[in-house]
């Protein structure tokens, strides 16, 4: 399994979304309508519960392998090794969000790991 930094992951999820037209997805149409701020999506209930629900019964220790994308060379390196797999050339960089990007400040980032405690644990179980 592959992890982000929360905090990362939900600044550019909020990014997508106000980048994102309309297309029938419930969640993001009320998003659209509703201006909330960056801290506001991180503790909005969708969001707030939506890690959880892909580790829903499972703990870390139940995978084979945890990485981060902040480390992605280095823990591909590591997974290449896990199962034997040769390794060669650069990573490509890909599905990254075009525009600016949303500045997380100290505040916010503290807001943001207190709603998303359960995908802080397991970010910090990958990098260790």
């Amino acid at each position: 399994m592959w992890l982000r930094d929360p905090v990362e992951r939900i600044a550019s999820y909020y990014d997508f979304w106000l980048g994102t037209e309309p297309h029938g997805n419930p969640n993001h149409d009320e998003f659209l309508r509703s201006d909330m701020t960056l801290t506001e999506f991180a503790r909005w209930e969708p969001i707030r519960t939506e890690f959880a629900g892909y580790v829903a019964g499972l703990n870390p220790d139940d995978f084979f392998f945890l990485g981060t994308t902040e480390r992605y060379e280095e823990d591909l390196a590591r997974l290449a090794a896990l199962l034997g797999w040769s390794t060669s050339g650069a990573v490509a960089q890909t599905n990254i969000t075009p525009g600016e990007r949303s500045l997380v400040d100290d505040s916010s980032r503290q807001e943001i790991l207190e709603a998303h405690g359960l995908e802080l644990h397991w970010h910090t179980t990958a990098r260790s």
